[in-house]
């Protein structure tokens, strides 16, 4: 590891004549881009290293940056046991698992620390990382990569190039900006070269096969500089605009001459050396901790595995899924509850998959029900229908798709009250009505696998929206009758073909065409009542004879004699 006074060095001897050219013009900057772009397959400038157990604290000036940034006591070094919290930017900085990255040409380095928002449903790459300044203190960045933690791993010379990059300051060294410069917290936008290196496979280091480095050039954004125009008339303050502030002029005829003073607030700022990083992604333990209790030796153990993985990423998709931003803080931590129990029961036994633990949980927790079995079942459904008329000069038609969203006017998947909501039907012909939708036979023994499926009379049931289409033919009556009587014969299915999936079919046999409204979680793949409720409000421009009602109610109630 290339330590400070060696960087110093360097930027003495050298003079760093690429990266003051750098500052002068722009022309410049495309040498030095140039410069990188030829060390690009040589996969010899570049280094990384890293540092477990809170090895990076040999650097005493990235330990007092860290201490500075989370307001801890200087006065130790042992202030970090595995991650700590900065609270200015809601994040927690771990600090158990380090990449030092360093451009051994020229001795620009940086520390690059993971950082994790709690229930956070952005599952970007997104580091903390800390770059040596010209004065030999360490600024402190945020950038987040335009991969997720799951891309990372499918990332190789090529795919990586698809991808850019947010930095955003958020501590440095005023001095070696411009005088009249002023920071803002804005991200900048850079001039993005990648380049790789192979490292050292294993769980250690969190690398399989090879490493990236991304150098930052002529970075975009920040503080801009204050005006100062000399004005004819009485002294006027100028106001700084984007870029350059500058001063106003006030032409009275008669006033005393006056000098205008601009303050600059927004515009450019170029960083004195290019940006060195490499992206940290979370590792399993960092994932899992920030939603569940790792409390015991097993469970932390567990974590440490990477064939964890793909379990790990269902169980978080699963409660994330859960706790949306619509979602209510008494759901979230229900949804969390049950996902510590399914951790807890994968901990236990490492034969059992996700989708094995989940079953065993729901078998062990019976009264927690995901998707309830109907009030009342309906036996035979074409005699359930059979008051309808469908010859030839029969009466047209209505029907309604109702919604019953688990969160009103909300995209969520469950909630306390609801579970994962409802989608029925009703037909209304004359004096006649039925309704009617599609359940599990008995609440819900698998989630995973198809389970006996059975229609439930809807009468008078509850709902947050709904969606009705006039004028339905005796011929289409016939065929929505035909399509209600074979479905409830079918196999009722989550993933795809559950209640939701019913109504949409219905929709789409009488030439409303609604597409699949999927959660697309790795857990709930299938239509769901949120979506579909969310859908049908979001319609603006309806055919003839479709209308829809967004303020809920309760469904008619059945007179199908």
């Amino acid at each position: 590891m290339i330590r400070l006074n060696t960087f110093l060095k360097l930027n003495q001897n050298l003079k760093f004549t690429i990266l003051l050219i750098f500052l002068i013009s722009f022309s410049s900057c495309e040498k030095e881009e140039d410069n990188y772009q030829q060390t690009n397959s040589e996969n010899g400038r570049f280094h990384i290293e890293t540092l477990v157990n809170n090895e990076f604290q040999t650097n005493n000036k990235v330990v007092h940056k860290l201490n500075s940034l989370t307001k801890q006591d200087n006065s130790s070094h042992n202030n970090f046991s595995g991650k700590v919290y900065y609270d200015e930017y809601n994040f927690t900085i771990h600090t158990d698992l380090v990449k030092y990255v360093e451009d051994e040409a020229s001795g620009i380095h940086s520390y690059n620390f993971v950082i994790s928002r709690e229930n956070s449903t952005d599952d970007y790459v997104e580091n903390l990382f800390l770059s040596l300044n010209e004065n030999g203190e360490y600024d402190a960045y945020i950038i987040k990569y335009g991969f997720t933690n799951e891309e990372f791993y499918q990332l190789d010379e090529n795919t990586i190039q698809e991808f850019t990059s947010l930095i955003t300051p958020i501590d440095i060294d005023m001095s070696i900006l411009n005088n009249n410069g002023q920071l803002r917290t804005e991200q900048m936008v850079c001039i993005e070269i990648w380049d790789w290196v192979p490292c050292d496979e294993g769980e250690l280091t969190g690398c399989y096969g090879e490493e990236f480095v991304l150098i930052s050039l002529q970075c975009l954004g920040g503080g801009g500089t204050g005006g100062n125009n000399t004005g004819d008339g009485e002294n006027n303050t100028g106001d700084g605009s984007n870029n350059t502030g500058e001063g106003e002029e006030n032409n009275s005829e008669n006033g005393p001459s006056g000098t205008g003073t601009g303050n600059g607030t927004s515009g450019t700022t170029i960083p004195t050396h290019p940006y060195i990083t490499t992206p940290v992604p979370l590792t399993l333990k960092q994932k899992l901790e920030g939603m569940f209790e790792l409390s015991t030796p097993a469970h932390l153990l567990w974590a440490g595995k990477d064939n964890n993985m793909e379990d790990a990423d269902k169980l978080l998709s699963f409660v994330l899924n859960i706790c949306s931003e619509d979602s209510t803080p008494e759901t979230c931590q229900q949804g969390k509850d049950i996902g510590q129990a399914v951790l807890d029961i994968l901990v236990a036994d490492n034969t059992l998959n996700f989708e094995d633990a989940f079953e065993q949980f729901f078998i062990e927790n019976p009264d927690v029900l995901v998707v309830e079995g109907p009030d009342i079942a309906i036996d035979d459904m074409e005699e359930y229908l059979d008051c309808f008329d469908t010859t030839l000069l029969a009466p047209n038609a209505k029907i309604t798709i109702y919604v019953d969203e688990p969160v009103e006017n909300s995209t969520s998947v469950f909630s306390l009250n609801d579970g994962v909501g409802h989608t029925f039907i009703t037909i209304e012909q004359g004096g006649n009505v039925a309704s009617f939708g599609f359940y599990p036979l008995y609440s819900l023994p698998s989630l995973f696998t198809p389970v006996t499926g059975v229609m439930g009379n809807n009468s008078n049931t509850v709902y947050d929206v709904s969606l009705s289409i006039d004028n339905i033919s005796p011929s289409d009556l016939q065929l929505i009758i035909n399509h209600a009587v074979n479905y409830a014969n079918l196999n009722y299915d989550l993933h795809w073909n559950n209640c939701t999936d019913m109504g949409i079919s219905v929709a789409n046999l009488v030439g409303l065409p609604i597409s699949d409204c999927n959660a697309d979680p790795l857990v709930f793949f299938g239509s769901t009542p949120g979506r579909l409720g969310q859908y049908i409000r979001n319609l603006t421009s309806l055919p003839n004879g479709v209308t829809k009602n967004d303020e809920g109610g309760v469904s008619p109630n059945n007179n199908c004699d």
